[in-house]
């Protein structure tokens, strides 16, 4: 009954707070809608457009072929092919950035074939789309001129999907960084009751430090819920292609939630007011969200491996963990048993962050 006393009292406390509700709600959803205005309608396989011009009399047609058969590993095409006859025309369609490539096939003095690709060298589509033409024209090439090459590489992809648009790759990062929130907020409750002096009164009081960060981690755990059925539906209504289940990704935000807030308590520890709380909370979050990936990759070097694991230092955050586990499960559609180590590095991680902040609060506090 305490436990559930003292969870009352927080919740009712963040309800009463705009700033607070402003914190766990309104700026992740902002943050996600921004994210689908930006990424939601670039293509993470672009389909290229590539104006040919064909100039050798019928020796191009294999290669030609082969650039319009080409697919991405999801069956979507790699090239959108316009056959033309006018060069001044197709060179203005490369500055106007209609086009991304421009290839012209052509006979040199011996008769053979040969290729000239042009573009943009500054343009990324230029850039990437080269890339793709090369890899799709090279073996072609070799084949006619009966080269035998000395290596042969195949590529599996591992993942059950991919990303069909940036916003898929950005939006689980949106939901780290919303859950990371917890930790001032957690921290900023612990830091009034400081600032204020109810800290003594719960020193005389039965209530133990652990009853007392288990209501209030009841409390933000009831918030978090909330905030995560909102930011994955808001995800869906602004084209979020989900490939995983639904409940599987709450279970996920709700133990990177209890991590955030074991995180929270251990930030109250080396505070003294609200103020603090958010500062000092804030920093902690915001490092967080990009050492564990969540935007940006940031790879550390491995200093172990288990169970066919690889683990760096940044992997003891439990953040990191939670990045990968709803990236595999959300966008490429992983069942439990495929993220089932990673989520009990997570669980572990977090529930000894909740015992540290209990042990060393009860040190700096003389609390039972």
């Amino acid at each position: 009954m305490k436990i559930l006393q003292v969870s009352r009292k927080y919740l009712l406390e963040i309800i009463r707070e705009p700033q607070l509700l402003l914190l766990t709600i309104l700026m992740p959803a902002a943050m996600m809608l921004v994210m689908a205005f930006g990424y939601g309608q670039n293509p993470r396989l672009v389909t290229y457009t590539v104006l040919v011009m064909d100039r050798s009399n019928g020796l191009a047609s294999e290669d030609i072929q082969a650039l319009k058969s080409s697919q991405y590993s999801d069956g979507r095409p790699m090239f959108n092919i316009t056959m033309t006859i006018d060069p001044e025309k197709a060179d203005a369609e490369l500055r106007n950035k209609g086009a991304a490539v421009f290839v012209i096939f052509s006979q040199d003095s011996t008769g053979k074939l040969v290729r000239t690709v042009k573009g943009d060298a500054s343009s990324m589509a230029f850039i990437n789309a080269s890339g793709y033409l090369e890899a799709v024209l090279n073996p072609v090439q070799e084949h006619r001129e009966g080269l035998h090459p000395i290596l042969q590489m195949k590529t599996d992809n591992l993942t059950l999907h991919i990303p069909q648009t940036d916003f898929d790759a950005f939006a689980p990062g949106v939901m780290i960084m919303a859950i990371l929130l917890l930790i001032p907020q957690t921290a900023m409750l612990i830091g009034r009751e400081i600032r204020t002096g109810t800290i003594k009164l719960l020193q005389m009081s039965p209530l133990t430090t652990a009853e007392w960060f288990t209501g209030i981690s009841l409390a933000q755990l009831t918030a978090a819920a909330i905030q995560m059925v909102l930011m994955l539906a808001m995800a869906k209504l602004l084209g979020f292609h989900t490939q995983g289940s639904f409940w599987l990704a709450m279970l996920i935000c709700l133990i990177l939630s209890f991590g955030s807030i074991g995180l929270g308590l251990l930030t109250a520890c080396l505070i003294h007011n609200d103020s603090e709380a958010v500062n000092t909370g804030s920093v902690f979050s915001m490092v967080q969200v990009f050492l564990s990936g969540a935007f940006f990759p940031f790879n550390s070097s491995t200093l172990l491996t288990i169970s066919g694991h690889q683990m760096g230092i940044f992997d003891l955050i439990p953040a990191t963990h939670g990045m990968m586990i709803l990236r595999q499960s959300l966008v490429s559609g992983a069942g439990f048993s495929e993220i089932a180590f990673r989520t009990l590095c997570m669980t572990v991680l977090s529930l000894l962050f909740f015992v540290l902040g209990i042990i060393i609060f009860n040190r700096r506090f003389a609390r039972r």
